[in-house]
């Protein structure tokens, strides 16, 4: 992935392709730590970043469809950088993660501001679909940055595992909701059809990321539990939908 990226910014000399060979050079470094040093919470904050900044870059070039000032770029790149510097002081270990905190901040930030989503969320159908799920990622990716700053991963007992999943399913989960009825048939060559019921898997995603977080804050491991529970039923549900709706007329129509 770093060698196709790589090829494609040195065709094409562009932030957002940089972006993405920073993006997989994260997702190197993290696993490169792992190796040597065996598996430790600082190397889940490289695995993020992959996954972080990868998705943003992909924002970052469909926003060259709307007029955004170049200064906004510099922005972007301190927040990259802030995000790079954390995982290399392994903030994902310690008990004061200030800089990643700012860099999930100033990402969720730049995305609320300057995606494009914030305009197809007024079109009918899967482009509302899409982006409701696009923007509902980038608030749990601010989410993440406060709780960070509040609740750094080495203060309490599952302040990590809050941090890890609001950033997994909060913000990558959502994406991929947003994503997979465009991606996959790109991909697979299979014709889906969207279906307002997906909205139904979409707020269960978020439900079950809140009860997580209450469990967490509130160390109730049995709230934890059952939110795992909900996430599995919510990813079943969205796939179910999507292929009923594209297979039968039992989920129809699509507006």
């Amino acid at each position: 992935m770093l060698l196709a990226s790589a090829s494609l910014a040195i065709r094409l000399f562009a932030p957002f392709t940089l972006a993405l060979c920073v993006g997989a050079g994260c997702w190197i470094a993290g696993s490169a730590y792992w190796l040597l040093s065996g598996f430790t919470p600082a190397v889940t904050g490289w695995w993020l970043n992959f996954l972080v900044v990868t998705v943003a870059a992909e924002r970052l070039e469909l926003s060259r469809m709307l007029d955004v000032p170049r200064s906004s770029q510099l922005a972007f790149a301190l927040a990259t950088l802030a995000l790079l510097v954390g995982s290399a002081r392994g903030e994902f270990d310690q008990a004061w993660a200030p800089l990643t905190a700012a860099g999930l901040l100033g990402y969720a930030a730049w995305l609320i501001r300057y995606d494009i989503a914030r305009r197809t969320v007024h079109l009918p159908g899967l482009p509302r679909f899409s982006a409701v799920s696009i923007l509902i990622g980038h608030v749990w990716l601010g989410v993440a940055g406060l709780l960070l700053f509040v609740a750094p991963p080495g203060t309490t007992a599952f302040s990590y595992d809050a941090a890890v999943h609001t950033i997994a399913i909060g913000f990558v989960l959502s994406m991929i909701f947003g994503h997979a009825p465009i991606i996959f048939p790109a991909v697979a060559g299979i014709r889906i059809r969207f279906s307002r019921f997906a909205y139904t898997s979409l707020i269960l995603l978020h439900l079950s990321l809140a009860l997580r977080l209450a469990g967490d804050i509130l160390e109730r491991g049995e709230w934890r539990a059952l939110s795992g529970w909900i996430t599995i039923l919510a990813l079943a549900g969205y796939a179910a939908t999507l292929t009923l709706a594209s297979t039968t007329r039992l989920l129809r129509p699509t507006e």
